[in-house]
């Protein structure tokens, strides 16, 4: 008989010696995506004025989280922790200086 699931497990694949606890913020064009999808256990949803929808929950840290945010493109702002942040604005400035003409 094994353990019985917990909240407590980090998103992804890769567990990391750092895990997060993300906190973004879903712009109004995938809110809905995002609120109908249970992406983790441990994810709290919480709709703000003017509609934008604010996903919290576990991550085993920044480096599978980064690419899954990536993803999202410009419909997604990482309000916290600030690593994560970071990390993000870092890739997308990488990828803009790519694009620059």
């Amino acid at each position: 008989m094994g353990k019985p699931p917990t909240n407590d497990r980090p998103h992804g694949v890769f567990a990391t010696r750092s895990p997060c606890r993300p906190n973004l913020i879903a712009l109004t064009v995938v809110e809905l995506y995002v609120a109908e999808r249970e992406w983790h256990p441990s994810q709290h949803l919480r709709t703000l004025p003017g509609g934008d929808v604010e996903l919290t929950f576990h991550a085993g840290g920044n480096n599978e989280i980064v690419r899954w945010i990536l993803g999202w493109g410009d419909a997604v702002e990482v309000l916290r922790p600030a690593p994560l942040r970071q990390a993000v604005a870092e890739q997308l400035r990488n990828a803009a200086h790519i694009y620059a003409e």
